[in-house]
């Protein structure tokens, strides 16, 4: 952890996002990409059709109570 006034730069893609935070204060975390100019990211349509696919097929398998969980 960085102390106040230091910078830790890592790579957000190694953080797992589930894990449990046993500390009493909340986590904060500021992130800063940058990209090429040019570079267009984000969800590809096929991409986007197989979530879309995948979450239909999850709410068939979901009980009914817990079916508003999926977006």
């Amino acid at each position: 952890m960085a102390r106040a006034g230091q910078v830790s730069a890592v790579n957000l893609a190694a953080i797992p996002g589930a894990t449990t935070n046993i500390d009493a204060i909340p986590r904060r975390r500021f992130s800063v990409m940058y990209r090429p100019r040019g570079l267009v990211f984000g969800e590809t349509k096929g991409r986007f059709r197989l979530r879309r696919e995948y979450q239909a097929a999850l709410c068939e398998v979901l009980a009914p109570d817990r079916r508003h969980l999926v977006p």
